[in-house]
């Protein structure tokens, strides 16, 4: 597990967009790792309800109040600069990753960790 998920354990993590398709993915994968989940977005959806019947708090009104007591908050490379909960939490000095810095984060790993081995002879490629 990368030091940035086991540093979240037990904490919240605040998504902005979080209706959109890698955004509540994300939000999924985190849940099932015990990380809480808040998260906002400017409609309703199937996606969003199905986060509601996880117990996720989800805002539909984007706005500053949302952000409350967070420990990171992740948005969409879509939000503008200016969001009202991206001001919020700069404001609020709160740790802020988007979503593709945030899998990139996630996802890495030492090269202790998987360490490299040569491919067997079974394991070679057959062009």
């Amino acid at each position: 597990m990368s030091e940035l998920l086991t540093s979240l354990s037990g904490k919240t993590v605040h998504m902005v967009g979080i209706g959109g398709i890698s955004m509540s993915g994300l939000s999924e994968i985190l849940l099932s790792m015990g990380i809480h989940v808040t998260g906002s977005d400017v409609k309703n959806s199937p996606i969003v309800e199905r986060l509601k019947l996880k117990n996720v708090p989800v805002f539909l009104k984007q706005e500053p109040s949302n952000i409350t007591n967070q420990d990171l908050v992740v948005y969409t490379a879509a939000m503008p600069t200016d969001h009202p909960e991206l001001e919020a939490a700069r404001k609020k000095a709160f740790p802020l990753l988007t979503e593709l810095r945030y899998w990139a984060k996630s996802c890495a790993v030492t090269k202790k960790a998987l360490p490299y081995r040569e491919p067997t002879e079974r394991q070679q490629p057959l062009l």
